[in-house]
């Protein structure tokens, strides 16, 4: 019978194998394909396109080793059963094939639907395969047939299984010695990456910025959410001094972030975009990380996803955690999903094995506790009696708000199910500092880089984040301090992403003279203090209203480039210059917000509750003058024609004609 069981491990994982990798193919042709993808593979881009060819190849390579594994198990359980089965009985030519098929459509029927439990959101629940099995996609209402299968499929799966081990000794000891391996494998994962017992930190005057992308003050219960699912952020809050009323200038991660550590506006920094290449940061920046590496403390810069944020060492860091970066994590970062593999990567020694996945939150079954495990295996590796400044970026809770098990299935809402996950990562962190009594001696810094305009409705296809300043949702975060030289407590008044440099500077009594900040510190506030008024400038990045999404699909290539010695994916300078005019923008000064849309010649002004950080229903009252005076510190920030928005509001009526020295045409 062996011959059978050959071909029975043959087909099934021809059929196993084919399923999955032509679900891929489809997905990057869809992606990649209408992009004209293939018109980047210049010659000079040929050593960054084999070097992800051949961890493409490796990736293959090892998935296609685990699913003939696994197929030759499931095969011999097959040909087990059907021994017992025919024991003593006549079954007419070809039943074994017939049997076969049955069972592994059981098989497939079972291993779907665990996996669509799983990984709810991974390509493979939508698989031929898994379409024609009536596997259950648990996400959406199962229905009647697809319960009553999977009723079938799992006594099937199970008696099979029972028989065959039952019957068959060396399938015994070689499910014993997978087992024993599966085990050996997981162990020595989790030794490579122990971290050691608890051990004190001495030096005072470290600083821990933790960041969690888009999140917002009303998504937790600081903020009055009605069922709020953070406990270890919520916790933090109630510990620390929370400023609710804080402004990022642009609603974009990686110009964000740039603005939160160096203290400048993106028009004086220089990072307008996400991804602009390192030619458009003014030469002039310094950046947190390298004040407090000049001070002698050891810096680490922690992060879950770089698609859209690449800091790396040159802004000061001695040391990254992060998935790799540039075209290798664009072209298979989110494009390997096979359901072994998506398995396997659950385990420290699966994601050592598949390196261009690993830590990776943009990658299809990202585990988030593996990259906060190897985050504090860097942590507890920092000498103790040396200051540390650490950046840890979360990105979970970004869009598109997918997550695996349990917290996929928590509730109806993919964007608490994100926070949850995040909290839990948030949670151990904070955990692991009060163990090692890094938190007393630390200042930490709970912040978001930017807010969000999702909704929280899964077919909600109105998210937004950056796109515009008329909604300034996405504006809007917090900064949330605690350590031994903070106040608990919360303070209303507005204050600006720039602000958090010179702030922290002051904190840690590091020189700021001759530094080009843009901010204002406000080191006081952090003992109770009250704030004095600060004005608030913010553009948006590409307006989402300006491209469909089949052309921001089918543009993307022509928008981005690769370089060839760092491997990272740019913004062409063409194409920051074809984005730049489509911006909008947005001033706070007191109780009015500015608004202006040039392209779309719109100038509005919104009566604004500076304390709530919310636009008022009713309109500003501002005389002529006030007007045109807010007109032109806004032209003057961002270099806008003057006249062209003097234009732009007399066309809205935003201003009368005659006062922008505009005469209307006589009649004739």
């Amino acid at each position: 019978m062996r011959a059978p069981l050959t071909r029975l491990t043959l087909c099934f994982s021809l059929v196993w194998l084919l399923n999955e990798l032509g679900t891929n193919v489809v997905a990057y042709l869809g992606r990649f394909g209408k992009a004209k993808v293939l018109k980047s593979l210049t010659d000079d881009l040929g050593a960054v396109y084999f070097d992800i060819g051949m961890q493409l190849l490796w990736m293959l390579a090892l998935t296609g080793v685990l699913i003939v594994l696994a197929s030759w198990a499931w095969c011999a359980v097959v040909q087990r059963t059907w021994l017992a089965l025919r024991a003593g009985r006549t079954f007419p030519r070809g039943a074994l094939w017939i049997y076969a098929a049955a069972t592994s459509f059981a098989f497939f029927n079972l291993w779907y639907s665990a996996h669509a439990y799983l990984f709810p959101y991974s390509r493979m629940n939508g698989s031929p395969l898994s379409a024609f099995c009536g596997s259950v996609r648990w996400l959406d209402t199962p229905s009647l047939a697809s319960r009553g299968v999977l009723l079938f499929s799992v006594p099937v799966v199970v008696l099979a299984c029972s028989v065959a081990l039952r019957r068959s000794r060396a399938l015994r000891r070689g499910v014993f010695a997978a087992l024993l391996l599966g085990v050996a494998a997981v162990q020595a994962g989790k030794a490579v990456h122990r971290v050691g017992p608890s051990r004190p930190f001495t030096a005072d005057g470290s600083v821990v910025l933790l960041g969690v992308d888009s999140l917002q003050v009303n998504r937790l219960a600081a903020g009055g959410h009605p069922t709020p699912r953070a406990p270890a952020l919520d916790g933090f809050l109630e510990q620390a001094r929370l400023f609710d009323n804080v402004w990022t200038p642009l609603a974009r991660t990686y110009p964000s972030w740039i603005t939160l550590l160096s203290g400048r506006h993106p028009v004086n920094h220089g990072m307008r975009f996400n991804l602009l290449p390192d030619s458009f940061l003014d030469p002039d920046n310094s950046y947190l990380p390298q004040h407090y590496a000049a001070a002698g403390y050891n810096t680490l810069h922690a992060t879950d996803e770089v698609r859209f944020s690449i800091l790396r060492p040159e802004f000061g860091f001695d040391e990254l955690l992060h998935p790799h970066m540039g075209a290798e994590d664009f072209l298979i970062g989110s494009f390997f999903d096979f359901s072994l593999a998506n398995l396997v990567r659950q385990t420290h020694t699966g994601n050592d094995l598949y390196p261009a996945l690993a830590n990776n939150r943009a990658a299809v079954a990202y585990n988030p506790k593996l990259f906060v495990h190897e985050l504090i295996e860097r942590l507890d590796a920092l000498p103790r009696d040396e200051p540390a400044f650490v950046n840890v970026h979360l990105c979970g809770n970004h869009w598109p708000f997918r997550t695996s098990a349990p917290w996929a299935h928590a509730s109806d809402d993919p964007v608490m199910n994100s926070i949850a996950m995040t909290d839990a990562q948030v949670g151990e962190l904070l955990h692991w500092m009060d163990a090692n009594e890094l938190s007393p001696r630390a200042t930490t810094v709970l912040l978001s880089d930017h807010g969000d305009g999702w909704s929280g409705d899964a077919d909600d296809d109105t998210n937004f984040h950056g796109d515009t300043v008329e909604d300034a949702t996405s504006n809007k975060i917090f900064l949330a301090f605690r350590g031994a030289r903070v106040k608990p407590g919360r303070q209303h008044e507005l204050l600006r992403a720039e602000d958090l440099a010179p702030t922290l500077l002051e904190l840690s009594g590091l020189p700021v003279e001759g530094v080009p900040f843009d901010g204002e510190s406000f080191l006081p506030a952090l003992s109770g203090a009250p704030l004095s008024p600060r004005d608030v400038f913010a553009e948006s990045g590409l307006e989402a209203r300006v491209y469909s999404v089949k052309q921001l699909v089918e543009r993307s290539v022509d928008w981005y480039q690769i370089d060839p010695d760092s491997s990272l994916v740019h913004l062409r300078a063409d194409s920051f210059e074809e984005f730049l005019p489509l911006k909008s923008y947005t001033l706070i000064d007191g109780d009015v917000r500015l608004v202006a849309t040039p392209h779309l010649r719109k100038i509005e002004a919104h009566a604004f509750d500076p304390v709530g950080g919310e636009d008022l229903d009713e309109a500003a009252q501002l005389t002529p003058a006030a007007k045109r005076a807010l007109i032109q510190r806004l032209a003057e920030r961002y270099d806008l024609d003057h006249e062209s928005l003097l234009d732009a509001a007399a066309f809205r009526g935003f201003l009368a004609k005659q006062t922008v020295g505009i005469v209307p045409a006589r009649r004739r």
